[in-house]
Parts: C-alpha cells; sequence; structure tokens
C-alpha cells in the first residue's frame, strides 16, 4: 500500500523519511501508537501493579507506575521511577530520582538504589542506597539507609535501623521505649563506612586511656616536684606511666593518620551532625565524624550531636543546628560537656 493509505501521523519524537519510506525514533523512549499517532515518548505509564501481567521493567526513560510493585520483581530506569502505591520485596534502580508514594514493606528484600534522591512515606526492612538525599515522611523501621546526601525524617521515626548519611541526619524520634539498638551516623561515606567506623572506634578508646593515664601520672609528678627527693618508687611508677603514654600517643598518630586517609575523599563534603527534634531512647548509637556515643536514657529535643574535638568526645547542643550547617553557618561548641548523658 502507498504510504498514505497507513494513515499514520507523526507524533513527538518520530521522523519520517520519504526515501526509505520509514519511520525512525528520534530520542530513546516507549513506542507508541494511539488513534493513528505514532510517537516515542520518554515515560513509561504502567496502569495498575508491576506484578505477573506486567513482569520485570527495564526503560531508557522514566516509569511511572499507579499501583504496587509486588514481591520479587525489578524496575529499572534511567530517568527515574515514580510509585503511587506500595513497594513489596522489590528491587528498584535508578540513576535518578526514585519517589515511592504509599512506602516500601520490604519483608527483607526490598533494594532501593538511585544516584539521584529517593522519597519514600517509609521504609520498613528495606536496603535504600542514594547518591543524594533521602527524604521520609513517617518511619524507617529495621533498616538500613545509605544517603551520599542527607537523610531526613522531619516528622518521624527512626528505630531498629543503620542510617549512614555523610550530610547529616535529621529525624524527630530516634529508638524506642522499648531500646531497640539503632545507629545513626553522619559525616561519613558509607562506601568506606566499615572500615572507619572500626578505625575510629580503635581512635576513640586509645584517647579515654591516654586520658586515665595523663589523670594519675598528673598527681605524681605534683608530689614529685614537691619532695626534694624523688623516691625510687615513685620515679619507677612514674617511668613506666609516661612510658605507657608515649606508646598510646603513638598509636594514636597512626590511627589518626589512618582516619584521616580514609575520610579526605568526602571531608569536604561531610556534615558532621545528628538533629533529633523529640525524643531520644535508650540504646541509640550516635556517631559523628570521628566520635560516638550511646544514649542511656530517654533524652527530650531538640538537640544536636557534633564533635567536640577540644575534649575528644560526642555530645548534645540544644537545638536544631544541623539546619545552620546546611545553610553554611558555623557552630559553637558549649565550653563544659552537657552532664545530662
Amino acid at each position: 500500500p502507498k504510504i498514505n493509505d497507513l494513515h499514520v501521523r507523526i507524533g513527538d519524537n518520530v521522523r519520517f523519511d520519504e526515501e526509505s519510506l520509514s519511520y525512525y525514533a528520534m530520542s530513546h523512549g516507549h513506542v507508541l501508537y494511539e488513534k493513528g499517532v505514532l510517537s516515542v515518548s520518554p515515560v513509561l505509564v504502567v496502569r495498575g501493579n508491576v506484578d505477573l501481567s506486567q513482569g520485570n521493567i527495564r526503560f531508557v526513560g522514566s516509569v511511572e507506575i499507579s499501583g504496587d510493585v509486588l514481591d520479587d520483581f525489578e524496575v529499572t530506569a534511567n530517568e527515574g521511577i515514580s510509585i503511587g502505591g506500595t513497594v513489596e520485596g522489590s528491587r528498584l534502580k535508578s540513576e535518578k530520582d526514585i519517589n515511592i508514594g504509599g512506602g516500601v514493606a520490604g519483608k527483607g528484600k526490598a533494594v532501593i538504589e538511585a544516584n539521584g534522591n529517593i522519597h519514600s512515606r517509609y521504609f520498613n526492612e528495606a536496603t535504600v542506597t542514594a547518591i543524594g538525599d533521602v527524604i521520609v515522611d513517617k518511619e524507617i523501621v529495621n533498616s538500613k539507609v545509605y544517603s551520599m546526601g542527607r537523610v531526613i525524617c522531619n516528622t518521624g521515626v527512626i528505630v531498629g535501623s543503620e542510617v549512614v548519611a555523610l550530610r547529616g541526619i535529621l529525624t524527630k524520634d530516634a529508638g524506642s521505649e522499648m531500646g531497640v539498638k539503632t545507629s545513626l551516623i553522619a559525616g561519613m561515606d558509607y562506601n568506606v563506612k566499615e572500615k572507619l567506623v572500626g578505625v575510629n572506634h580503635e581512635l576513640n578508646r586509645a584517647y579515654e586511656r591516654e586520658q586515665v593515664l595523663l589523670d594519675r601520672v598528673g598527681p605524681m609528678l605534683s608530689r614529685a616536684l614537691k619532695m626534694p627527693v624523688v623516691d625510687d618508687r615513685l620515679r619507677t611508677s612514674i617511668d613506666d606511666l609516661m612510658l605507657s603514654v608515649r606508646a598510646l600517643h603513638k598509636q594514636i598518630v597512626t590511627l589518626e593518620a589512618e582516619s584521616g586517609e580514609l575520610s579526605r575523599s568526602f571531608e569536604d563534603k561531610a556534615t558532621e551532625c545528628v538533629t533529633v527534634k523529640g525524643d531520644l531512647y535508650q540504646s541509640v548509637t550516635i556517631i559523628a565524624g570521628k566520635f560516638e556515643t550511646e544514649s542511656k536514657a530517654v533524652l527530650k529535643g531538640p538537640m544536636s550531636f557534633i564533635p567536640d574535638k577540644v575534649h575528644n568526645m560526642l555530645r548534645p547542643e540544644r537545638g536544631e543546628l544541623i539546619h545552620k550547617l546546611w545553610e553554611g553557618g558555623t557552630l559553637e561548641i558549649s565550653p563544659e560537656p552537657d552532664k545530662a548523658q
């Protein structure tokens, strides 16, 4: 038949070559032929669920799903994913943003990965990785959330989870009345988290041991200075303690160098701050930069945990200081540690 007999009209992103009588796609995407119009759409629209009737989705553009993504299915899209319903134990992956309107009930199987931001109503038993921010409306429960940006749970709770965010963490509540173990780690690249946390843990223990030894040797030196002749027993005790102090200091220098080397690649982007606006329950471990603390009792916010490099510790400062950090402000540490912890 003649080409005109086909009644094909050219739509978006399609070119017709009269010489070869062929239609060519002018962009990557989903080919559509509706009401006599041939077009290529950069958006794949799924009206309903991703299930056996639909199968796995791998698309070069963006994907919009009005329903749910059921167990054991995979959705991969270069230009972003938007889901109106709930994600079950499935895998989502995109080079750009992922938005989940109904939340993730992951059953320990859900894996969500984005090179952009991830926004969801909640995460439950899921593993989430984002190059950008992770923004959650309600809660993060029994999940692992890793972000090279910020993790923001502004009106919800983080409980029973490990959250690692290079640019800091903000949550309304952290932990639970049952004392469920929860970890909030700010100012750290999750790619080196395991090794860096181990090194920094050793470093903090070395700082503590060094301080204990210095507290012991100080009074001895004061006594020795007041004595006309220092007896051999006191001199030997001082020498032994100073030998231990020097050995510990050498270990500290080595650990600081290792920690610095691991941190150097991301230190200019790091925000070493965890802010809890509401309740901080017991058994919540907070790590910011090199320092860590574990809550032993319920504390009332708002409070922000930032490193106190003078006292080699992590302690709470009153207020939502992380907002100031995100806006490029500066912080001042209170002169004395907060005794509430």
